[in-house]
């Protein structure tokens, strides 16, 4: 679903943090990123820590480290591998590593408060923004929620997950709007959130059907 955009920009950040790094260091993350994606995920972090002590004074291993474990939901290990790659400077990388790690713990408060620093560094940050209009729209606050997605659109008019929590926001308030947002996710077929939007918009229209008939 939306999330694996979100996780895949994530590895597209740490792909780029491997330009400055020795080629050593850079065969043990490709290494590391190989048994990642096969889920052999002791294999994966040995190499990580293996290129953490080859240069130990770069973030790139401990931000792959935390990406494992959040993988394996080891939030309170993942957090604490974010914890130190921001303070080797990955900041915003780190930050929004941290915010998974507490969201999955429970500490949304933390997990909102990690996301707007990020935020704060890259507000055109699509990933921090979506993740934080989804933890917004978990506990209710569906104002705040309504303002990342609608940010989010603003960014990006054709983001079919955005359109789709927009029809889901707008669902009881404005079903016509929600509507329009609902067949915008529906119509790219390429995006996960389709057949959910195709099922929310027959909801909505059984609804409307139904009012008439009452009417």
């Amino acid at each position: 679903k939306p999330l694996a955009k979100v996780a895949l920009l994530a590895i597209l950040i740490l792909l780029l943090g491997l330009k400055s790094e020795p080629q050593p260091v850079v065969d043990l993350i490709r290494q590391g990123d190989a048994y990642q994606s096969r889920k052999e995920y002791s294999a994966a972090i040995e190499a990580y820590r293996q290129a953490a002590t080859l240069r130990p004074r770069s973030a790139v291993p401990l931000l792959r480290i935390g990406q494992v474990y959040l993988a394996q939901r080891r939030y309170e290990l993942a957090g604490e591998a974010f914890g130190q790659a921001y303070k080797l400077g990955a900041k915003e990388e780190a930050l929004m590593g941290l915010g998974s790690a507490y969201a999955g713990l429970g500490d949304e408060e933390r997990a909102t408060k990690c996301w707007r620093q990020a935020l704060a560094l890259d507000p055109g940050d699509a990933a921090v923004r979506y993740r934080l209009g989804r933890i917004y729209l978990e506990r209710g606050d569906f104002q705040a929620a309504q303002q990342e997605f609608e940010a989010l659109l603003a960014q990006d008019e054709h983001s079919p997950a955005a359109h789709y929590q927009m029809g889901l926001l707008l669902a009881d308030r404005d079903p016509q709007k929600a509507k329009e947002h609902l067949t915008k996710a529906a119509d790219d077929l390429e995006n996960n959130v389709a057949p959910d939007a195709e099922d929310m918009l027959a909801a909505l229209e059984e609804v409307e059907r139904e009012e008439n008939e009452a009417r």
